[in-house]
């Protein structure tokens, strides 16, 4: 238990889950309101403050995002052209676009990450600008389209997992008939065989 805590929170990814969690208790807290104004006060700055430390936390997420956009760029994408020439229709298979999907959706999420990074000194109060609200809402569009590509994508690798085990139990019954079936053919030709050489002695 103690080494999967420590490994949860020797990087960043667990501090950050864990002031998202503080961060959300402190907000169903304020929704219940029955807190009296001081505590109020206090939970409403604990709320912006862990906004901003998980802020700082990620803020150069969008490198990871990029350098996997990079990735997926960097390598040819998987069509099946490559597989079977014989049909043109083959091109727009599920695995070509669930590729296209990765690269929008990483592509997304860093474009997110870097313009709440652009906004950052005016969370912070240090240099406060006039265009950060701007910014923000564009950012936000930018996670939503991520969050829809995600969804997509799962969905569409749910659509190719299922056709591809429907594929398979289909070859497997057509091997299993077609093996059956040259059993059959054996056993007659061996019946028939041994009727002729019976009738033959």
């Amino acid at each position: 238990m103690l080494d999967r805590l420590s490994r949860f929170y020797r990087l960043n990814t667990g501090y950050e889950k864990t002031l998202r969690l503080i961060q959300a208790l402190c907000l169903v807290a304020l929704e219940i309101g029955s807190l009296d104004s001081i505590t109020t006060k206090r939970v409403s700055t604990a709320k912006s403050q862990l906004a901003l430390i998980r802020r700082c936390i990620r803020f150069w997420n969008f490198l990871d995002c990029f350098n996997r956009v990079s990735a997926l760029l960097g390598q040819d994408a998987p069509s099946p052209r490559k597989k079977n020439h014989t049909t043109a229709a083959a091109t727009t298979s599920p695995t070509g676009f669930l590729w296209l999907l990765e690269v929008a959706k990483w592509s997304c999420f860093g474009v997110y990450f870097l313009l709440e990074d652009l906004t950052l000194l005016h969370v912070a109060e240090i240099y406060p600008v006039p265009w950060a609200k701007t910014v923000t809402v564009e950012a936000f569009k930018f996670w939503y389209y991520a969050l829809a590509l995600s969804l997509f994508g799962a969905v569409g690798e749910w659509c190719v997992g299922g056709a591809g085990s429907g594929v398979k139990g289909t070859k497997k019954g057509r091997r299993g008939a077609a093996g059956a079936g040259a059993g059959k053919e054996k056993g007659r030709a061996r019946a028939g065989a041994a009727a002729s050489w019976s009738g033959g002695g």
